[in-house]
């Protein structure tokens, strides 16, 4: 993931503060380590770090500087073809991701992001209307932090740096806090209530005089639909859009690893890509297992191995229940002070487990991690009934409740109990909230927070 950083100032008339555009810079500097440049001029400054994972990504120049608009890209942009053939350009011409992005904002403006596929984000200075967009792809992968002041608008692709740039006290975002508890922090929302996250699926637009507007540029049909006559078709169909979302994340310029547990949704991954790759050039996929002989079920060596063997290729391998003991005392010990992290919850022991993924990616040259995290709940395998249980609580509907636990029931396997019990557990997190907030929300994040180490998720 490439980093990108900047400040623009409302009033055309004021100067962008050398010294914090430096600093902002000078963060990013760890996430991309294959250079990069800065733009500054009187009211705006925009920067970019590279982190190269595509053959195309090594001829891109960035802050790309054309016509007076200005674009800083992190992404990988998986329409090229569809997108050069709606600009009349041939693929052949293998233009960059940069290059044809920035035509098709020139074509379209920002009508042009829901015609982009794949994992991104973006910062551009429009010289025509003067107006600063950030915009991130509609699931939410790259990142893309900001923090708004009376002055100025400052983003970033990780949290430290706006954390460590301001020059006013930052207080927590208690529904963040409460959303690590359960289920999970609102999208838009930090440690930081000064730091906001901008939405997936949406763009927003800065102009001189500090106004602001959100724009949503996509969201999920609920009445679409696909219909077929037999179960094999859909069966092919779901075969044809895997293949492609597995082709389309083999588009490196290096060695792939792909974590392997031996589950349905990482040996899908593997043996697909395998696959892909015997057909075509693609690069070396190794795998990268995790085994945990403290747990009942989480030793799964009997199921990584056989798909090692299938493949004839032995994988790298990671004994969670050695790392454990060998990480016993670092287990709740703070980070070295000048390591620091803007959200809460890592150790000295995450920054060990960092470094030990750290090594077999130096060890293997890769850059790129594949995952089935997040397989069942794609597919429809994890359903959470918490909250349709809460709402009939909350209201009081009794006749409801009990229809819908039943159901609930029957579907996950799971007593009453455990169904109310869950409910009960996400009503108490926001009462958490509101008897907190009085208490916590003037206090300054310092007294909350640990310094530890920015190169954690």
């Amino acid at each position: 993931m490439s980093a990108l950083a900047g400040i623009f100032a409302f009033d055309p008339r004021d100067r962008i503060n050398d010294k914090e555009f430096t600093e902002l810079a000078h963060g990013i500097d760890r996430i991309g380590p294959d250079g990069g440049t800065e733009y500054l001029t009187q009211g705006l400054g925009m920067a970019y770090r590279a982190f190269h994972t595509t053959p195309e990504s090594h001829c891109e120049t960035q802050p790309l500087v054309r016509d007076g608009s200005i674009l800083t890209w992190d992404g990988r942009l998986d329409n090229r073809e569809e997108i050069c053939t709606k600009l009349g350009r041939r693929i052949e011409e293998a233009p960059t991701d940069l290059e044809l992005v920035f035509e098709a904002y020139q074509k379209w403006g920002t009508r042009c992001f829901p015609e982009l596929t794949g994992d991104w984000a973006l910062a551009l200075w429009d010289q025509a209307t003067h107006q600063l967009i950030l915009a991130r792809d509609y699931i939410g992968i790259r990142r893309l932090f900001y923090r708004v002041d009376h002055r100025s608008v400052v983003w970033c692709t990780a949290i430290e740096p706006l954390v460590l740039t301001s020059s006013r006290k930052l207080h927590l975002d208690i529904d963040y806090i409460a959303g690590c508890f359960y289920p999970r922090p609102p999208v838009e929302a930090t440690p930081y209530r000064e730091i906001r996250s901008v939405i997936p699926a949406s763009f927003l637009a800065f102009q001189y005089g500090g106004g602001q507007r959100t724009v949503n540029y996509w969201s999920l049909n609920p009445h679409a639909s696909i219909r077929y006559s037999k179960d094999s078709e859909y069966e092919a169909h779901f075969l044809n859009v895997f293949r492609k979302s597995v082709s389309l994340r083999l588009r490196a310029d290096r060695t792939i690893l792909a974590e392997l547990s031996g589950g349905i949704d990482s040996s899908s991954i593997v043996c697909m890509a395998d696959d892909i790759g015997s057909r075509c050039r693609r690069p070396v996929v190794e795998t990268l297992s995790y085994y945990d002989t403290d747990e009942p079920s989480g030793d799964e060596r009997p199921f990584f191995t056989l798909l090692e063997k299938r493949r004839s290729r032995t994988g790298h391998h990671v004994s969670i229940s050695d790392f454990r003991r060998l990480t016993a005392a670092e287990a709740l010990a703070p980070l070295p002070d000048e390591l620091f992290v803007a959200s809460p919850g890592c150790t000295q022991r995450s920054l060990c487990w960092d470094s030990t993924i750290a090594q077999i990616q130096i060890q293997t040259g890769a850059r790129i991690i594949l995952s089935g995290l997040g397989g069942d709940e794609v597919l429809g395998g994890v359903q959470n009934e918490a909250p349709e249980l809460a709402e009939h609580l909350l209201a009081g509907r009794l006749t409801s409740l009990a229809r819908s636990a039943l159901h609930w029931s029957l579907a996950k396997r799971k007593t009453f109990y455990a169904l109310l019990f869950n409910a009960f557990e996400l009503i108490g997190a926001t009462a958490c909230v509101r008897v907190g907030e009085q208490a916590a929300v003037q206090r300054p994040v310092g007294e909350f927070l640990a310094r530890y180490d920015p190169q954690s998720p």
